[in-house]
């Protein structure tokens, strides 16, 4: 919205990089494509401004951006073309990120549901007396279970606990059995719900 010249931005840049440097020392700056991002939110300006007379005239009268709550007003007024570049570069370099953070913080920061197979697989045994630590029902595979996990471990798909309706119990034929690579035994839409909706949750 201040419309920098090329050159202040680049000098912006150059101090958001050795800022990152300082910061986050593992993550590679060169992957941060923000000229890019920055050319992408000012030609969605350009088109608001096309479409709407009114926008140069709001812009205008948020400036000077000198202040905190100058900074806020202007960023709010701003989502609506910022949301989907920034969300994009995010997106972009969640492989990046993903090294440099725990487990939990990757789902905290991104919201990226992890997908099973991360964390554990289809179990084709199960030891005798074994059960689900969340739902504290008895884990069993069958044979027919264990011979689709074995062919294709993508064939059980994770469905949401709130598809189930209320008070129905859910039978040990009804959940696929998974064991971690620690060697726990869970049942899959529940280890599921636990790592990933809890955790999201917690962010919200």
């Amino acid at each position: 919205m201040q419309r920098p010249s090329p050159e202040q931005f680049l000098e912006y840049n150059a101090q958001l990089q050795e800022h990152i440097r300082r910061k986050c020392p593992n993550i590679d700056v060169e992957k941060l494509e923000m000229k890019k991002v920055a050319f992408e939110i000012s030609g969605r300006m350009d088109t608001r401004q096309a479409h709407d007379p009114d926008a140069e005239l709001i812009e205008v009268a948020l400036l000077p951006i000198n202040s905190r709550e100058t900074r806020l007003r202007g960023i709010l007024y701003n989502a609506s073309v910022t949301h989907v570049p920034l969300r994009g570069l995010m997106t972009g370099l969640q492989s990046t990120f993903h090294k440099e953070l725990s487990f939990w913080q990757f789902l905290l920061v991104t919201r990226t549901r992890v997908p099973m197979k991360n964390f554990c697989n289809p179990a084709e045994t199960i030891p005798e007396g074994s059960t689900c630590s969340i739902c504290i029902c008895k884990v069993t595979v069958t044979s027919s279970i264990s011979d689709e996990a074995h062919e294709d471990p993508d064939a059980f798909e994770v469905t949401d606990l709130n598809d189930k309706a209320d008070g129905e119990i859910i039978s040990d034929t009804d959940e696929v059995p998974v064991v971690t690579t620690c060697g726990h035994c869970f049942h899959e839409t529940f280890l599921d719900a636990w790592v990933n909706d809890s955790a999201i949750r917690t962010a919200n």
